[in-house]
């Protein structure tokens, strides 16, 4: 997308939802002033009636006149009435009626509306409201419905005697019923001229948008896109005139002088590069030259490029971590990268790194010098690599052939002491506890002279695999030579915990062994303590679990003995 659409889109956006806004809020001004002006005037027609019925009611009563049916038709309930139905008649379209409503009807006929029951019901549980004023559609007309209370007054017994209420009781309501049709036709029209009016402002702002845009940006922008070609494609003499003094102006200003600089960067690299080529060509070790301020490769020998399977295209001119994808042993890749430790420290840096690539790990010996300019500031390290993965490998293998049983890759004795002396530091320090268990199999001698010992190898690994399945990652399982295999159980504290996973041990060793086309039957002898009760030293706990091992022996083999 260009940059004149991701420009103006969000100004239009932005224009738009002003105008929006503008607009709903207008319409629920509208809104709510044509309900105060019809709240309003139903409260004017509620005092109008109200008033007339206490003028129609006083003045009857002052006649004297005893209520009788040739009287009650004075009545001022009976005036009210006829006087409804007359508003009725000269209002054809419903746009103004009013009926007052009790709650125990004279007339049978004149019954309540649900609007009407539901306002008597609002009134007798809400006695301190004065009114109710609510919306209601009828024939896709809008009309509002106003209601106010009426209550039992002394002197209404005059001519309704009642001893069934008292002075102030709920007595009835006045129902008024307006139109607002004629009001919301001349809302709608407005609210359609105004949004007229705000649709043809955004067109305008639109159109005057655009044009600043492309009078005082875009023709800028082009001549910048102009700088950045010829930059680009090498022209670097082909400098741009500036025609103004704006912000614009000063970016293809400094775009010219950043052309010349680097016209001159250009040559000086040009006439190193030729120079450092000569002499990297020679060296055996792969060498690359790494921009300090870019982090990109400047020069690189043929080494370089082939310990890392690159062209020199793919090496020149790109970042040093993505051409060599070298990682770091330790956590931190960045602060132990050799060229960034010798930039910043201004000292040279020897680092170990490793790169991946399938399932095959690659070890280097990286070492990185600084080259300072006249300031005593580094513009460019020197890296020098040395694949160091044979080495690493036979350091593994030595480190792999001192910790573990070449037979089973089980820790050997070594490594057992080790984690041993570690199991009781934490046992020392966290007031925790273990246990040490001696097993050796029985009878392995007879493995070997009937089957050989090929055989007995066999059984031995199995052996191995079937005492790592029966206990925790966090524990340590052991062969210290033979037959014999020792087991550093962390946090078992109680004899019934032990009791259990001795058990599960003779018996995953009881379990006939396949081995070729004959079939093993072997058992072992195992003996338990518990550190810190039993010792807490190495040939303490040892010599206890040696101990037991031996009375389970001399107990019949096959069997498990705990030290007391």
């Amino acid at each position: 997308m260009k940059l004149q659409f991701k420009f103006l889109v969000p100004v239009f956006l932005l224009f738009g939802a002003f105008f929006v806004l503008f607009f709903i809020t207008d319409h629920r001004h509208s809104e709510k002033a044509m309900e105060q002006t019809i709240l309003s005037q139903a409260r004017s027609l509620d005092r109008l009636i109200r008033a007339s019925r206490l003028v129609y009611h006083s003045e009857f009563l002052a006649s004297d006149f005893s209520v009788n049916q040739q009287t009650q038709v004075f009545l001022p309930s009976h005036t009210m009435r006829k006087i409804s139905e007359k508003l009725a008649e000269l209002s054809p379209d419903n746009s103004i009626r009013f009926r007052s409503i009790t709650t125990v009807p004279v007339n049978k006929l004149a019954k309540a509306t649900r609007p009407e029951k539901r306002a008597l019901d609002f009134f007798a549980t809400h006695p301190q409201a004065e009114e109710l004023f609510e919306p209601t559609v009828k024939e896709d007309q809008l009309y509002y419905q106003y209601f106010s209370p009426t209550y039992f007054h002394a002197y209404c017994n005059t001519c309704h005697p009642n001893t069934t209420v008292k002075d102030g009781d709920l007595n009835g309501v006045l129902s008024i019923t307006l139109s607002a049709e004629h009001l919301r036709v001349q809302t709608l029209q407005r609210q359609n001229m105004a949004l007229i009016i705000l649709l043809a402002s955004l067109a305008l702002c639109g159109f005057t948008t655009i044009w600043l845009f492309r009078r005082l940006i875009h023709r800028k922008l082009n001549t910048l896109r102009a700088i950045s070609q010829n930059t680009g494609s090498g022209n670097y003499d082909a400098a741009v005139s500036v025609g103004g003094n704006d912000e614009l102006d000063d970016v293809i200003l400094s775009m010219n002088q950043m052309s010349a600089a680097i016209a001159e960067r250009e040559a000086e690299i040009l006439k190193s590069h030729e120079f450092s080529s000569a002499i990297l060509s020679n060296i055996s070790d792969a060498v690359s030259v790494i921009d300090c301020e870019s982090s990109k490769i400047v020069a690189a020998n043929q080494a370089f490029l082939d310990m890392h399977n690159v062209t020199y295209s793919e090496a020149i001119g790109h970042l040093c971590h993505e051409v060599t994808r070298c990682q770091s042993l330790d956590n931190d890749s960045a602060k132990s990268c050799p060229g960034m430790i010798a930039a910043s420290t201004k000292q040279p840096c020897r680092k170990e790194r490793f790169r991946t690539t399938g399932d095959t790990i690659s070890y280097f010996d990286v070492s990185a010098s600084p080259i300072n300019n006249a300031n005593n500031t580094p513009v460019q390290v020197v890296r020098v690599a040395r694949n160091i993965t044979e080495n690493k490998q036979q350091e593994a293998q030595i480190r792999k052939l001192a910790y573990y049983d070449a037979l089973t890759g089980l820790p050997n004795r070594t490594l057992f002491h080790d984690r041993l002396s570690q199991a009781l530091l934490q046992c020392e320090r966290e007031n925790s506890h273990g246990a040490i268990a001696f097993l050796d199999l029985d009878l392995f001698k007879s493995v070997n002279d009937s089957y050989g010992h090929a055989a007995g190898d066999m059984l031995l690994k199995v052996v191995a695999k079937r005492l790592m399945g029966c206990v925790r990652e966090s524990d340590t399982v052991a062969r210290i030579g033979g037959d014999e295999f020792l087991l550093i159980l962390r946090d078992l504290k109680d004899r019934d915990s032990a009791v259990i996973l001795l058990e599960q041990l003779i018996e995953s060793i009881r379990k006939p062994i396949t081995l070729n086309t004959e079939i093993i039957n072997t058992s072992a002898s195992v003996g338990l303590c518990f550190y810190p009760q039993h010792g807490t030293t190495i040939d303490d706990l040892l010599k206890c679990a040696d101990g037991a091992m031996y009375d389970a022996k001399r107990s019949g083999r096959n069997t498990y003995t705990i030290c007391d």
